[in-house]
């Protein structure tokens, strides 16, 4: 199984009741099988966040496009630039 942890309050509309999700405090969490990308969730799901993400995936930066494996954490941040 493949958790998916980000801040709530990143999304542009609220969750759908369809989606397989727990909360923890302002964070919420998505249980998913694994042999999916992090894009084919956030397109499975319908997830609209207000600005772009990145991806770490136990703890390490990755493309959005990775397949995850059993056990993957994956933990979605807002992109910021910087310079």
């Amino acid at each position: 199984m493949v958790s998916i942890k980000f801040e709530e309050r990143l999304l542009t509309v609220p969750l759908s009741d369809h989606v397989p999700a727990t909360r923890d405090g302002k964070f919420v969490i998505i249980h998913i099988k694994a042999g999916l990308s992090t894009q084919n969730i956030i397109e499975e799901y319908r997830l609209s966040f207000i600005q772009p993400v990145i991806a770490l995936v136990n703890e390490k930066t990755t493309d959005l496009t990775e397949t995850l494996g059993e056990e993957d954490q994956v933990r979605l941040l807002p992109q910021i630039a910087g310079g």
